[in-house]
């Protein structure tokens, strides 16, 4: 289970977000940016390190005497003791009542702070976007569609070539809408109920559910197709009221 701590306790708990920022910067020093998707997802995890720093700041600033700020043993919600929830990220110590969250501790029996587990989300998307890359490249090649590289090389014009005076700009197919199966629908208000569970703000990740349902989404689905067909989701409920 996660681990409680009272604030009578003789162990120091130090609620600093600068470990957090260290090790993520470390981490991305060791990481090639491989492509936009790596863009994505530093730009993620420096606003969540960003938003867990002013929260930091923000409660010691609500605290009399802000020296004593990293050695008391309080809520960092409330600012009040009892029996406390301790992140269990090696980089974070936040303390929480676990009254004070929406949440409480994962499958495994861990506990971790708002903060970390979002950043713990948006880490393990990236491992699966990067593996299901990787599985779709395999059955591309295995299938054969995928075509050597073609070495670069200067290409010269004869001077008695016509220029090209007419432009054929291929037509724009559009695209034909696919019927939504049950089993799209229930995967997508799964996905979307629980990101709605464990978001404070209310946020979305549309692109990350339509990773973690790639088995179950048509391919032609994109995200902006599941966010609307959410927004037709609640408003046909809304209707059957």
């Amino acid at each position: 289970m996660a681990s409680l701590k009272h604030p009578n306790q003789p162990e120091t708990i130090n609620h600093d977000a600068n470990g957090a920022i260290s090790s993520y910067e470390h981490q991305r020093s060791m990481t090639n940016n491989e492509d936009g998707e790596d863009d994505w997802y530093h730009k993620e995890m420096n606003d969540i390190l960003a938003k867990k720093q002013m929260f930091f700041s923000s409660n010691c600033r609500n605290i009399e005497t802000s020296t004593h700020c990293k050695e008391r043993n309080q809520c960092m919600k409330c600012s009040k003791g009892g029996q406390l929830l301790v992140c269990s990220s090696k980089s974070c110590s936040f303390v929480f009542h676990e009254s004070c969250l929406f949440f409480t501790s994962d499958t495994t029996g861990n506990f971790y702070c708002p903060f970390c587990k979002y950043s713990q989300l948006i880490s393990n998307y990236r491992i699966i976007k990067k593996k299901a890359s990787l599985a779709r490249n395999d059955v591309a090649s295995f299938n054969g569609l995928v075509l050597p590289k073609m070495p670069h090389e200067r290409l010269y014009v004869s001077d008695h070539i016509k220029p090209c005076t007419r432009l054929v700009v291929p037509q724009r197919r559009r695209r034909v809408p696919v019927p939504w199966t049950k089993s799209e629908e229930d995967t997508l208000k799964k996905w979307v109920e629980k990101f709605l569970g464990e978001s404070d703000g209310g946020f979305i990740p549309w692109r990350m559910i339509l990773e973690l349902g790639v088995s179950v989404f048509q391919k032609s689905r994109t995200p902006v197709d599941l966010k609307d067909k959410w927004r037709n989701m609640q408003k046909a409920s809304k209707c059957s009221i």
